[in-house]
C-alpha cells in the first residue's frame, strides 16, 4: 500500500518534536530509568522495554479473567452488569506500551516492526471479539456498566493511533467503524443518564432542570434528597457525606448535592474515550458530546473554592483523600481532551469560564486552571482541607496515614501545563518545590501495581512522564493559526497498488463543518472516506489495482464560519 504524507504526523496527545525528545530520553533520560529526573521518578522508558518484551514473547490468549497473562477480553458471558464478571482492568496496557515502543524505534523499521507487528496483531485480535463489542448489550444495560471498557477502549485506541501506519485500508476501516461504534454506544449511554437532570442538555438549555437538578422533582424519587444525609452504615458523619471538606479552622465546605456526584469518574472514563474518538477521526458529534460533557463537569460539580463533587467519596477505603484521588480521573480527561483539541487549534475548553452552576456550584467564576491550582495545592499543604476533625491523618492530600500508601497523582499536572506554563506546577511534579514529599520507593497505590500510578489516570497513556514531563518549552500548540486553509500536492506512483491514501492538511481555527472529496476526472474509483482529512480511493474490483492514467481529485472544505476552500490534486499511475 502507497501513502502519500502531505502533513507531519500529529497524534492524538503527541507531535513529531515530543517523539523525537522521547527517542533522545530512550537512552539519554530523563525518566528513562527509575530516579533520573528526582528521587525515585518513574523508570518509564524501561518499564516500556520490559512490558514489549513481555507482549513480544506472549501468545495471543483471551479470557474474561483479570490476569496479566491474558491478551484480550474474551467478553460478557451473560448479561452485563457493573460487578457480575471479573473485568479485563489491566487489558491493553502492555499492547499500548508495545505501540509507543514501535513508534520510539521508528525510523529502524527493522527493529521497531516486531513491535508494531504485535501490538497490531492484539488489536485485531480484540475487535474480532464479537462479545466484546458493548454495542450488543441489551439496551436495559446497567449504567454503572461500561466504565472500565471506557479506560480498556482508550488504551486500545492509542494502539492504533501510533500503529496506524501498519494497517491496510480494509483494517483501518474496520477499525474505525469498530471504535466509532463503542464511542456512539457509550455518548448516548451516558446523554440518557445526564438527561434525566437536564433534559435539552444537546441543545445547550440548562434551564430545563428536573430530578436530580431541580428540588420538587428529586421529592418524587425519595428516599433521595438534593442533599445526601449522613450514612450510618459506612460511618460517614456529617462532613463526610454532606460537605467537601472542612477547613483548618474547623468550618464546613460546600454541601454537597447529588447533582454532582452525577459527573463522576465512571461516566469520565466512558467521555474520555468518546471524545478521544471524535478527534482522531474527524467526529464532530462525537467531539460536541465529550465537550459538552466536560462543560457540565465545570458547571455543575466544581466549586467556586476548585473543590468538586467527587470529594463525596472523601473517606471510601478509609481515605479521607479517597474522592480527591478520584478526582484526577476527572482532571486527566478534562485535560486530555483540551490538549488534543487544541493541537488542532480549538482552544476552547483550555479557555472556557462559567458561572453557571445549581446548589452552590454557580456563582463565581470558574475555569479549568481553578480546579489544577487547588489539586496543586493538596501536594504542597498550602490551605489545608481536611475530612472530619483538623488532625493530620484526615488532611486531603496524596498520602493515606491509615495504611502508609502514597499516591503522586500531582505528575498529572504535566500534561495541561504544556499549555499554562506554569513554574508553580512544573515545581511540583519535578519535586523542585521543597514543600512536595519526593515521589517514593514503595508503597504506591493502586492494586498493588505500582506501575499503573505512571500511566496517566487509569493507565491510558503508556509512560506519561516521559511523554510530558518538563516539556513545557517544546512548542506544541499554534496560538495565531491561519484561516481556513488545505495543504495537498501533486503525486506520482508507479502502477500495481490497489489503493491509494489521499490525505489533505486542514487547518480551520474556527472548526471544520464539512468537507468533501470527489473525483474529477479518470475511470471511476471507489471512495471510502476514513476521517475528515483521510479518503482512500481503489478499484471498484478490490483486486484489481488502479489503472494507469491521470486521476484528479478535488476536495472541498467548509468551516463553521461558512468559508470555503477548494484544491485539487492530481494522481498519476506511471506504467
Amino acid at each position: 500500500m502507497n501513502f502519500l504524507f502531505i502533513f507531519l504526523q500529529l497524534w492524538l496527545n503527541f507531535s513529531p518534536l515530543e517523539m523525537q525528545e522521547v527517542r533522545n530520553r530512550s537512552t539519554k533520560g530523563p525518566y528513562k530509568s527509575s530516579g533520573d529526573a528526582s528521587p525515585n521518578s518513574p523508570g518509564d522508558w524501561d518499564r516500556v522495554v520490559n512490558f514489549s518484551e513481555q507482549v513480544r514473547n506472549q501468545p495471543i490468549t483471551a479470557g474474561n479473567s483479570a490476569s496479566e497473562s491474558v491478551s484480550i477480553w474474551s467478553g460478557y458471558t451473560g448479561i452485563p452488569g457493573p460487578f457480575n464478571e471479573t473485568f479485563p482492568v489491566w487489558q491493553g496496557i502492555k499492547p499500548l506500551a508495545t505501540a509507543l515502543r514501535y513508534q520510539v524505534l521508528l525510523p529502524d523499521t527493522q527493529a521497531a516492526n516486531p513491535h508494531g507487528r504485535k501490538a497490531k496483531a492484539l488489536l485485531l485480535a480484540q475487535m474480532a471479539v464479537a462479545k466484546a463489542d458493548i454495542t450488543t448489550w441489551p439496551s436495559n444495560t446497567n449504567y454503572e456498566t461500561g466504565f472500565i471498557q471506557g479506560h480498556v477502549l482508550t488504551r486500545w485506541l492509542r494502539v492504533f493511533d501510533f500503529t496506524s501506519k501498519l494497517y491496510s485500508a480494509t483494517e483501518a476501516n474496520m477499525l474505525n467503524a469498530w471504535f466509532s461504534r463503542q464511542a456512539y454506544w457509550l455518548a448516548n449511554q451516558v446523554h440518557n443518564e445526564m438527561a434525566r437532570s437536564f433534559p435539552n442538555r444537546r441543545s445547550g438549555d440548562y434551564v430545563t432542570r428536573i430530578y436530580y437538578a431541580n428540588p420538587a422533582g428529586i421529592a418524587s424519587l425519595a428516599p433521595f434528597s438534593i442533599f445526601p444525609k449522613a450514612d450510618p452504615l459506612y460511618g460517614w458523619a456529617e462532613d463526610k457525606l454532606q460537605y467537601t471538606h472542612r477547613n483548618s479552622d474547623g468550618t464546613l465546605g460546600n454541601k454537597l448535592p447529588y447533582l454532582t456526584s452525577t459527573f463522576n469518574n465512571r461516566a469520565c472514563d466512558k467521555m474520555h474515550f468518546v471524545g478521544l474518538v471524535g478527534v482522531l477521526l474527524g467526529d464532530q458529534f462525537l467531539i460536541d458530546e465529550a465537550k459538552r460533557f466536560a462543560k457540565e463537569w465545570l458547571m455543575f460539580s466544581v466549586f467556586p473554592d476548585g473543590t468538586i463533587g467527587e470529594f463525596q467519596r472523601n473517606n471510601y477505603y478509609k481515605n479521607p483523600s479517597q474522592g480527591a484521588w478520584y478526582g484526577w480521573i476527572m482532571i486527566d480527561f478534562y485535560s486530555t481532551l483540551a490538549d488534543a483539541l487544541a493541537r488542532r487549534n480549538d482552544y476552547d475548553l483550555y479557555e472556557y469560564e462559567t458561572t453557571d452552576g445549581a446548589f452552590g456550584t454557580e456563582g463565581s467564576t470558574k475555569n479549568f486552571f481553578l480546579v489544577l491550582n487547588r489539586f496543586a495545592k493538596y501536594a504542597t499543604g498550602e490551605n489545608p482541607l481536611y475530612v472530619g476533625a483538623v488532625a493530620a491523618n484526615n488532611r486531603i492530600d496524596y498520602y493515606n496515614e491509615n495504611n502508609g500508601v502514597y499516591n503522586p497523582l500531582d505528575y498529572l499536572l504535566a500534561m495541561p501545563n504544556k499549555f499554562y506554563k506554569s513554574d508553580y506546577f512544573t515545581g511540583i511534579y519535578t519535586r523542585r518545590n521543597q514543600a512536595v514529599s519526593k515521589y517514593p520507593a514503595t508503597k504506591l497505590a493502586t492494586a498493588g501495581k505500582s506501575w499503573l500510578i505512571w500511566g496517566g489516570a487509569q493507565a491510558t497513556q503508556p509512560a506519561y512522564l516521559l511523554m510530558y514531563g518538563q516539556n513545557e518549552d517544546l512548542e506544541t500548540y499554534r496560538r495565531n493559526p491561519p484561516p481556513l486553509s488545505i495543504g495537498l500536492s501533486d503525486t506520482t506512483i508507479v502502477h500495481g497498488s490497489r489503493n491509494f491514501v489521499l490525505r489533505a492538511q486542514l487547518s480551520a481555527p474556527a472548526g471544520l463543518r464539512s468537507v468533501v472529496w470527489r473525483q474529477l476526472t479518470g475511470q471511476r474509483l471507489l471512495f471510502e472516506p476514513f476521517n475528515q482529512a483521510v479518503t482512500v480511493v481503489s478499484n471498484y474490483n478490490y483486486l484489481e489495482p488502479i489503472p494507469i492514467g491521470e486521476y484528479y481529485f478535488k476536495i472541498t472544505a467548509k468551516d463553521a464560519n461558512g468559508t470555503r476552500v477548494d484544491k485539487t490534486l492530481k494522481l498519476t499511475i506511471e506504467p
